[in-house]
């Protein structure tokens, strides 16, 4: 794969010096997908290991399965982001960007670890960790997609928080943040922290109450493209 990699490398390269003046938006977009096709195939089963005992054990190392996948979109992204057709590299970087958050969360929404309650606090703090290291990566190639960085934060204070109260205060903010969270996110997020049924039909049905009728005003969607198992929606 290394050799592949470089040779797709240096055909772009090659490519971008020939076209320093003007280079095709089509032929841009055309590469950008291929290549981002390529980048999400290979970062799949990297983040398929988040709540992992492996996840934990390497988190906070070089040979972290995030650590790895961000590495591996930096070098897969290098070739474009040189290239002189700003407004569809920042479209690159952001789908880049998002698809990286939202895979991780997907992730973590499916889990169906079960962990004590001190292992949850490890976990929390893990996953803020992983959030710094996504985001600090997409910003060094140069997206511009800071809205997403909250996200798995709010995620991991829930999860990392004892007091209901405080559970409740992360959800409001989870959910102003993002208002295309679905009720079967929020009960995915509290399943995982191990609330008990009525609590978290109760929390869902007060955020619900929160959103009722509230306009998003942006087009920015992030929770509206997880796609849960309808199982969840049973919690």
């Amino acid at each position: 794969m290394g050799k592949d990699i470089k040779a797709v490398k240096g055909a772009e390269t090659v490519l971008a010096k020939k076209n320093k003046d003007v280079y095709s938006p089509s032929r841009y977009q055309h590469i950008a997908l291929n290549r981002g096709l390529q980048e999400e195939e290979m970062m799949r089963p990297m983040l398929k290991k988040i709540l992992s005992k492996q996840w934990v054990l390497y988190s906070g190392t070089p040979d972290s399965f995030i650590q790895k996948a961000v590495s591996a979109t930096e070098e897969f992204s290098q070739p474009l982001i040189h290239l002189k057709e700003p407004i569809h590299k920042q479209e690159f970087l952001h789908e880049i960007h998002k698809y990286m958050v939202k895979e991780y969360i997907t992730q973590i929404l499916k889990s169906k670890s079960k962990k004590r309650r001190r292992k949850w606090k490890e976990v929390s703090q893990l996953m803020k960790h992983d959030a710094s290291i996504i985001n600090n990566s997409m910003k060094r190639l140069g997206s511009g997609s800071d809205w997403l960085f909250p996200a798995i934060l709010h995620i991991a204070d829930i999860i990392g928080e004892k007091k209901k109260r405080n559970i409740k205060e992360c959800l409001t903010k989870l959910s102003q943040d993002y208002p295309d969270i679905r009720r079967e996110h929020i009960l995915a997020v509290l399943t995982l922290r191990g609330c008990w049924r009525n609590t978290r039909q109760s929390m869902a049905d007060q955020i619900d109450g929160l959103s009722e009728g509230t306009e998003t005003g942006s087009s920015r969607t992030l929770f509206a493209e997880i796609e849960l198992p309808n199982t969840i929606q049973c919690l």
